[in-house]
């Protein structure tokens, strides 16, 4: 946990610096495993939403879900080898103290109409989502 703790705070470190902060929108094209973990817990800890973006999507798709999400920026691969090519930023990195109305994450449907539509969750319904699987 230490060394994942140390990577989302150097992610965040870089985000903040980028002007990520409450409720700010960040997609993020990254196929999932560590890296993308690591930029959504740094989202996070910025009070940020996060905006999944599937790196196989078309590039229409990108394009329309970056501009309907109002999206600051996206995170992709290559986002992460340049910041790792960075000078180190130091100082730690803000942690947000998120009301739980807060947009967490805004996720995009299919939509009946063939245009996809933003759906934004709050930080509320994720605890009462995980709260309903605990009672299980």
């Amino acid at each position: 946990y230490a060394e994942t703790d140390v990577r989302v705070e150097r992610v965040a470190r870089r985000l903040a610096a980028l002007g990520v902060g409450p409720e700010t929108r960040v997609g993020v094209a990254l196929p999932r495993g560590v890296e993308w973990l690591t930029v959504l817990l740094a989202i996070t800890r910025l009070g940020g939403i996060y905006v999944p973006m599937d790196p196989e999507w078309p590039e229409d798709r990108s394009v329309f879900v970056r501009e309907d999400s109002g999206a600051a920026l996206v995170v992709t691969p290559q986002t992460l080898r340049e910041w790792r090519e960075l000078p180190e930023l130091p100082g730690p990195a803000p942690v947000a103290d998120v009301p739980l109305d807060a947009g967490a994450y805004m996720i995009y449907t299919s939509g009946s109409t063939g245009r996809p539509k933003g759906v934004l969750v709050t930080h509320r319904g994720i605890a009462a989502f995980t709260a309903a699987l605990g009672e299980r």
